[in-house]
């Protein structure tokens, strides 16, 4: 009887952790579709010429049971591995909420990028909510 009591009592208390420590930590705010779009969220070759504005989108999902504070990244680097920009936007996501983020971009130089995409919990807690994503831009 006192065992199966016990054993009770474990199933309820691993029913009722809140889901935020059954995610691994970088499965919190996964980034999803990375992408190039227009202005209007039109899809963009990842071809595209100088002075052309494209946004570096995708849809981040908060998979936790509480709300989750969050800064999306991009930083852009250049055939040399130099970042040549670097934008955020922070928000904040409801549990089960999904979003969708972009920063613009406006290539001055041909070449070849990397788009790299982060979501973090804040610049003054620097922690990953997600892997990290890459998008290769073709400029001419």
């Amino acid at each position: 009887m006192l065992r199966s009591l016990a054993m009770m009592i474990c199933v309820i208390g691993i029913m009722l952790i809140p889901q935020v420590y059954a995610l691994d930590p970088l499965e919190r705010v996964p980034i999803e579709f990375p992408r190039l779009v227009n202005a209007f969220n039109s899809p963009v070759s990842e071809n595209v010429n100088v002075n052309q504005q494209v946004q570096i989108a995708s849809e981040v999902t908060n998979k936790q049971g509480t709300i989750q504070d969050f800064v999306y990244i991009v930083q852009i680097r250049n055939e040399d591995n130099i970042i040549v920009s670097l934008g955020w936007s922070t928000g904040t996501l409801q549990p089960s909420q999904t979003f969708s983020q972009a920063r613009s971009w406006t290539p001055d130089l041909p070449g070849t990028y990397t788009a790299d995409i982060f979501v973090w919990k804040s610049f003054i807690e620097p922690e990953a909510l997600s892997e990290g994503k890459t998008i290769k831009i073709t400029v001419s």
